[in-house]
């Protein structure tokens, strides 16, 4: 967790030195309690910063839709690919470019969970960010949704 009276912008979330939770669900029955919606339109390899923050969550009950928004980019098929086969969770979506919020929506049609967390394609997790989103929804019926702090990129 980010130190707000020293934040030390160097240890990202995906980064190595971080809590690192090997977890995975027990079998691919289980149905996701929180769906992770990402568009993604031409982003390069921080993508995949992305998708390690997301896999070493410490509650792994989750499914990733993750819809490609007609990218351009010539890598961006072979970066999906790799993230997609690289966990039975994720599941991708091609649709012709909309803008964000046309594949956000798509991702919402297509989701299962029953909490939805939002995912930007070049966003970090910290590793126990969707555990106390889940216990606090869970544990305050009252509320609809949480959100917490964040750090921008460039020390900000």
């Amino acid at each position: 967790m980010i130190d707000i009276e020293n934040p030390d912008f160097a240890n990202l979330p995906c980064s190595e030195s971080r809590p690192q939770f090997p977890y995975r669900p027990a079998g691919p029955a289980q149905e996701p309690v929180v769906s992770v919606l990402t568009p993604y339109y031409n982003i390069d390899d921080v993508f995949l910063e992305t998708a390690r923050s997301l896999f070493n969550q410490s509650f792994q009950e989750w499914e990733w839709v993750i819809v490609n928004d007609g990218s351009t980019d010539p890598s961006a098929p072979a970066r999906l690919a790799a993230v997609q086969h690289s966990d039975p969770r994720v599941r991708l979506i091609n649709q012709p470019n909309g803008g964000p919020g046309a594949a956000r929506n798509t991702a919402f049609r297509n989701s299962t969970g029953r909490y939805v967390c939002l995912l930007d394609n070049d966003d970090l997790l910290e590793p126990t960010f969707i555990e106390k989103c889940v216990w606090f929804l869970e544990s305050q019926p009252e509320f609809a949704f949480c959100n917490s702090w964040s750090v921008d990129f460039g020390e900000a």
